[in-house]
């Protein structure tokens, strides 16, 4: 018999559902398996720079990543926090993989939650083509998963599925745990507090408690313990690029990477207008058509046009293409969702066929990115050669000297030496304490890092001291050691 309350007609859906709900489960954990077998090693030297901090909060130093200077450099706090634990458990060498397990997992997420959200307006089929896309890499999700994008991203859409369903208290606690783990998810917040107010709950007062009670907890700690709630890094990233230079980056980078025949590697956009066009135009019939039927996707649609337009006025440097992901992922969302809304008009041996092509291709470009990996400059090249600075590091120095590189992250990690970065994404003064060790005057930093332009520039400079290169040509780094009674040529 069927349960109290539930009719003989009711019994049919509601196993149904559960039979999608097991379906959906199982494809979820292919696609998570899948994916953390493929990009497991991969590794970015930004991402070190919050590993850096989990490390030293494990190991006792505080939320830092020079133990005894609070200066805020890891733009999430969140992973670093959840990291630290993490770190005790499996030490340095599985560290780095473990975190790209997370995001993974962050990315398998998305493809669920954004079935969820596009259940109702696109029907199940629908739905199930652009997660399939996104689960096999239609917003290039392997680009980032050692990063804490995919997690963020992650929790937007879950603050966005709980709103969908009316949980403003849950709703108001994920985007909290967003804004946490980076604080650009806070553009979230802008839509999600008009839907909040569109769908009047009885008690809004109990949303913003629970956004609250997260975000103000590290908002205190961060006022305590290093003066401010800003991360050091956009002071010193806001305005590397030109503002003409990064819109029209903006404009590329997403219509690029949802493209399946593109070649986006490292940081490069390169790509023809015959391709963009066409793909913003998808997008923008997508939401549109999605927007008009759904709030929340209006409200998801929303989250993508401000975070792009935030980042364009801040105009970073576009080598980190993870800023522009949320972007991406919302164009290829509703970019997916035209081509799904036209592919319903079709016979089902038709769509179902143009469909398996869309998505094979997609999972072509992540099959491709992870052979070619080992050698990509940004990526496995990189961090290859960084590896054996850090051991030269570890080996030669002592363990309170400093050393001044452009690029900190993995130096620092593998190295567990303090760390000045020109930048000044996690130090202060780094280029005047490499200035004055050069001209021989007291300074903090004994060791440099180079790449093969600034070696080139300070040649007569750097002359004196003990030099050695690590790589060939302009992708080298040269160690050079500044100690005043080390060894000079």
């Amino acid at each position: 018999m069927p349960p109290a309350g539930c009719t003989d007609a009711d019994e049919p859906e509601a196993s149904w559902q559960r039979g999608e709900a097991l379906v959906v489960a199982s494809v979820a954990l292919i696609a998570f398996f899948a994916q953390t077998a493929a990009f497991n090693g991969v590794r970015l030297d930004d991402a070190y720079i919050t590993y850096r901090y989990a490390q030293n909060l494990a190991n006792g130093a505080g939320l830092v990543f020079n133990p005894g200077e609070r200066l805020l450099g890891t733009t999430s706090p969140g992973l670093a926090l959840v990291g630290a634990p993490l770190y005790a458990l499996v030490g340095k060498a599985a560290f780095p993989a473990l975190i790209d397990v997370l995001g993974c997992a962050g990315w398998t997420a998305q493809a669920v939650l954004i079935y969820a959200l596009l259940r109702k307006t696109l029907g199940s089929r629908g739905a199930a083509f652009v997660a399939i896309a996104i689960a096999a890499g239609a917003a290039r999700s392997y680009f980032w998963v050692p990063l804490e994008t995919n997690i963020v991203m992650a929790l937007v859409l879950g603050a966005f599925v709980l709103a969908s369903r009316g949980a403003w208290v849950a709703c108001g606690a994920v985007a909290a745990v967003a804004v946490v783990f980076r604080p650009d998810a806070l553009i979230a917040c802008l839509p999600l507090a008009w839907l909040a107010l569109r769908d009047r709950p009885a008690h809004p007062w109990r949303s913003l408690a629970s956004f609250a009670a997260v975000t103000g907890a590290w908002c205190a700690f961060a006022l305590a313990f290093y003066g401010t709630i800003v991360p050091h890094t956009l002071r010193a990233k806001v305005g590397q690029a030109g503002l003409a230079e990064y819109a029209r980056h903006a404009m590329l980078r997403p219509a690029l990477s949802l493209a399946p025949w593109t070649r986006i590697v490292d940081s490069t956009t390169a790509g023809s207008w015959l391709t963009v066009l066409p793909m913003w135009a998808l997008a923008l019939a997508g939401g549109i058509v999605l927007g008009r039927r759904s709030r929340v996707l209006a409200g998801l649609a929303a989250y993508g046009t401000v975070i792009t337009a935030a980042y364009v006025v801040l105009h970073p440097d576009t080598a980190f293409g993870w800023h522009l992901y949320p972007s991406t992922f919302v164009f290829a969302v509703f970019a997916l969702a035209a081509l799904a809304l036209s592919a319903a008009r079709l016979r089902t041996w038709v769509a179902l066929p143009l469909a398996c092509i869309a998505i094979l291709g997609l999972s072509h470009e992540a099959i491709l990115f992870e052979r070619l990996e080992p050698e990509l400059v940004d990526f496995g090249f990189r961090d290859g050669r960084d590896h054996s600075v850090a051991a030269y590091l570890a080996a030669s120095a002592a363990p309170t000297d400093y050393v001044a590189a452009e690029e900190v992250g993995t130096l620092g990690y593998l190295s567990g030496l303090p760390m000045a970065d020109r930048p000044g994404l996690i130090s202060e003064g780094a280029s005047a304490a490499l200035v004055a060790a050069l001209a021989g005057r007291p300074s903090r930093v004994r060791w440099a890092v180079l790449a093969a332009p600034d070696m080139q520039q300070m040649k007569r400079l750097l002359a004196p001291f003990r030099q050695v290169e690590f790589g060939e040509g302009g992708l080298s780094l040269t160690v050079v050691d500044l100690r005043a009674g080390g060894s000079r040529q």
